[in-house]
């Protein structure tokens, strides 16, 4: 089981690292796209979502350091260090992913489907991790 755990806490640090990313490319999008004549960064809309999206991921990270140093030190609350952070990254990551594929404008809604490159690289991305991490 412990090699279990092991590969669930990888499978969410590497996630961690792709919301690290997803944050940096959403904040630069919104310091260089422009609308209004301004940068959409400076936006309240955008800057409550990218810091939305900041908070989530760190503390993601911070749970997988946690888990990690459980499992290193044969903590015995280890297995409970791993489901939450199984859980916790499945539910807030997917959330950042989201958040950025939004400020990058893409979204589905009924009659509308617009899509970049960029989010479709991270659909592509949540689809098919997310699951194998969860289960």
């Amino acid at each position: 089981m412990n090699a279990i755990d092991r590969f669930a806490v990888t499978g969410c640090a590497m996630l961690t690292g792709g919301a690290d990313r997803a944050v940096e490319l959403s904040a630069e999008h919104g310091n260089e796209r422009k609308q209004y004549g301004h940068p959409i960064g400076r936006f309240q809309a955008i800057k409550h979502r990218n810091a939305d999206m900041w908070i989530d991921m760190q503390s993601t990270r911070s749970l997988v350091y946690y888990a990690t140093w459980a499992l290193d030190n044969d903590e015995p609350d280890a297995g409970h260090a791993v489901a939450a952070t199984k859980s916790f990254a499945a539910d807030r990551l997917h959330r950042v992913f989201g958040d950025d594929m939004k400020n990058h404008a893409g979204w589905d809604s009924p009659g509308i489907t617009m899509r970049t490159s960029t989010s479709n690289k991270l659909r592509a991305g949540t689809i098919s991790l997310a699951p194998r991490i969860v289960s």
